[in-house]
């Protein structure tokens, strides 16, 4: 449903239709959805949805969003959200990881720009393990600057699992 305004009195009875219209208006606004900015925030969610096996360092393959109201996700560019306006962002990244050969030790890093280490998680893992990473983390961030997830992987090779909630996911919120 679209937005639509909607305005009240007191002492008027709201109608189901009404308080259904007020909570689509509340879903859209928070999410972006339907052309209505996430209240004045940017926003976006990125995720990937096919297995991809990785052999030492790579950079996660993001195939997909799940909300973008700031067109900070390309396909042609797929391993990385770029930043449309300078703003300081909350930056939230999970994974969930198979250990497919040898004993790696995963050092997870979400870069800006390539260069820049906004944040860092070092696992260290046995064979055939999963594991599953989260981080939070926070960044001022300019437009055009562009923000990653790496694997950097030592002593063996992993796949990232796709299935149900495992979905891998970056997510960034501009405040």
């Amino acid at each position: 449903m679209a937005y639509s305004f909607q305005t009240f009195t007191v002492g008027q009875v709201l109608t189901a239709a009404q308080m259904n219209q007020v909570e689509v208006n509340i879903r859209d606004h928070i999410h972006g959805q339907n052309g209505v900015s996430a209240m004045g925030l940017s926003a976006a969610q990125v995720k990937a949805t096919s297995v991809h096996q990785y052999t030492g360092s790579a950079f996660i393959i993001w195939d997909g969003t799940d909300y973008d109201n700031g067109t900070f996700f390309n396909t042609a560019s797929n391993t990385r959200v770029t930043i449309t306006n300078s703003n300081r962002y909350l930056i939230n990244a999970y994974s969930k990881l198979t250990i497919t050969s040898g004993s790696p030790v995963l050092n997870v890093q979400v870069l800006k720009n390539r260069t820049s280490i906004i944040g860092n998680l070092t696992i260290t893992n046995s064979s055939y393990e999963t594991c599953r990473i989260m981080g939070g983390f926070s960044a001022l961030l300019s437009a055009a600057d562009y923000i990653e997830l790496l694997i950097d992987n030592t002593g063996g090779a992993f796949s990232v699992d796709v299935a149900a909630d495992y979905s891998p996911k970056l997510s960034i919120v501009g405040f």
